[in-house]
């Protein structure tokens, strides 16, 4: 869901990593996992920066990532609502980023709809996937689904759509 988030950012690099775990859960928050690495051009490379909203910074946690030559950051958050996860996404992208993350519930359902502009990234060392979790039947996809789970690969140079439909239980308040 939030692969869209850095994506954009590392639209201008050429090469890439960005893999994003996410879960959604029964309250509307959203638990994830996004790396945002690139090739690593030393040991002193801490790869590309990212800046977080300050009302997020509590929520999100930003830690270094270095793994197969590439060099970044691993976000994580817990708790997150689908307009902060959209916020986060936002932040995390540059000004200007060719990316579209929509997320919301529609009565007993949850919609995912995106686009993330990939055509200035060169295929080289290029790796931008996404996996959605969610907690109930996914009814409809344009990834690789099964019951509750979409998976998104992403072509380099390409613009990748990503939607998904999911048939949910009623949302319980959240508890704060």
């Amino acid at each position: 869901m939030l692969l869209g988030l850095l994506l954009g950012a590392l639209a201008l690099t050429g090469c890439a990593r960005v893999q994003a775990a996410l879960a959604v859960q029964p309250d509307d928050t959203v638990t994830g996992q996004i790396v945002v690495a690139t090739p690593e051009t030393g040991p002193d490379d801490p790869g590309p920066a990212i800046t977080l909203p300050p009302d997020l910074e509590s929520d999100v946690d930003v830690s270094e990532y270095r793994q197969d030559g590439y060099a970044g950051s691993v976000v994580r958050f817990d708790g997150l609502t689908f307009a902060q996860t959209a916020q986060l996404t936002q932040a995390v992208g540059p000004v200007g980023s060719k990316i579209r993350f929509e997320m919301r519930r529609a009565g007993s359902r949850v919609l995912v709809a995106g686009a993330v502009d990939l055509t200035t990234v060169s295929v080289d060392r290029a790796d931008f996937q996404l996996k959605m979790n969610f907690p109930g039947q996914v009814l409809e996809a344009n990834g690789d689904a099964d019951s509750s789970e979409v998976a998104w690969t992403f072509t380099p140079g390409e613009v990748g759509d990503f939607s998904a439909v999911v048939a949910t239980p009623t949302r319980r308040r959240r508890r704060r």
